[in-house]
């Protein structure tokens, strides 16, 4: 619930962004189904499924495939999996606003709406925080279990970093190219 309540807050930031005064010359575009939206979406699809996999992957060692809370009807009990997937989430939720929220030159930049701006990236550095487990009580607010090691929490970081790095080189491919 607090992931979610802060992607409701997102959103309601998002409501907030002020249009600009003076109209644009430029029109946004008329449709959903085109190439630049299509390109972006299936580009910044492969990246986060990307960064998923490589997250499970990492995490196969540590998990016992037979345990009592891999049963899909089980009750709730953390592990290094659901920690490891609720982080790259929380992540990938982020990079989602970030790299998809349009500014100019019909709203406000997203330097301007300083409140989203501070929310994103203080949402960025939770997952940073979280996956470095700096503070053990902060993970458990969040029912997450300690990550199994330094290289594991080293290497959890750069795939978050590298998620956002890639999902911004796809959308700003996507706007220099086909827009």
């Amino acid at each position: 619930t607090n992931l979610q309540s802060l992607i409701a807050v997102l959103f309601m930031m998002l409501s907030y962004s002020t249009p600009l005064e003076a109209l644009s010359d430029q029109r946004p575009t008329s449709r959903i189904f085109c190439a630049p939206v299509g390109v972006s979406l299936i580009g910044q699809f492969v990246v986060h499924f990307a960064a998923l996999l490589s997250v499970l992957d990492m995490t196969k060692p540590f998990i016992q495939a037979d345990a009592e809370e891999m049963a899909p009807d089980a009750d709730f009990k953390p592990n290094v999996i659901n920690t490891a997937v609720f982080i790259l989430g929380l992540c990938m939720q982020v990079n989602v606003f970030f790299v998809n929220y349009r500014g100019h030159p019909f709203m406000q930049s997203l330097w301007e709406n300083k409140s989203m701006q501070r929310l994103l990236a203080f949402t960025w550095s939770l997952s940073v925080l979280l996956s470095l487990d700096i503070s053990p009580d902060l993970g458990e607010l969040f029912e997450l279990v300690p990550l199994p090691s330094e290289a594991y929490r080293n290497k959890l970081v750069t795939i978050l970093l590298l998620d956002t790095l890639f999902s911004a080189l796809v959308e700003y491919g996507v706007r220099q190219f086909l827009e």
